[in-house]
């Protein structure tokens, strides 16, 4: 690439078509109440994943990931 010329994008813009036609076509055959409830399953599948990706980062690691393995290479308590 060239300097300067840098064009920075979230990786949600990628499906986000997909995305508003699937809610249109569902608006079109099940109405509010379907794209309403697609709405709220899909914060709720969101809010869960958060939740264990919270929960997963804060539990404590193995007692056998603690080695001394890298010692040598100057790095202790591992």
């Amino acid at each position: 690439g060239q300097p300067h010329l840098s064009f920075v994008l979230s990786v949600g813009v990628l499906p986000w078509p997909i995305v508003f036609i699937m809610t249109d076509v569902v608006n079109d055959y099940y109405g509010v109440r379907g794209v309403r409830f697609l709405t709220l399953l899909t914060a709720g599948l969101i809010a869960f994943g958060f939740v264990v990706l919270y929960l997963a980062i804060h539990m404590p690691p193995d007692h056998g990931w603690w080695l001394t393995s890298s010692a040598a290479e100057g790095v202790p308590d591992m």
